[in-house]
């Protein structure tokens, strides 16, 4: 099956959402931009196309879910090795000024 976003429906609507743009680093503009892109696009999908879509978008969000949920891990033990550093530099420190102080 031919995907929606193929011949010369598309390329026109995307020649348009292009001439649009204004690169000048305004966020806002490039995001309108953006949505209206993928509007239109959606809006030249099947039901088939939409669900396949959507589909992904779940398993996309699902695997970015995972995602952050490691990388909160991560941040948690990297916290718990540098508390356990912290930990072990202040005893140091203990150690040595009192080794200082017996001399």
């Amino acid at each position: 099956m031919a995907s929606p976003f193929e011949g010369r429906q598309w390329r026109l609507l995307l020649r348009e959402d292009m001439a649009s743009l204004k690169f000048d680093n305004d966020e806002a503009i490039l995001m309108k931009a953006q949505i209206d892109l993928e509007l239109a696009k959606m809006r030249t999908m099947t039901p088939e196309e939409a669900a396949l879509a959507a589909a992904q978008a779940v398993k996309d969000e699902e695997a970015a879910i995972a995602e952050a949920e490691e990388a909160a891990r991560e941040t948690e033990a990297a916290e718990a090795d540098a508390e356990a550093a912290q930990a072990f530099a202040d005893a140091a420190m203990k150690t040595l000024k009192e080794e200082m102080l017996r001399r």
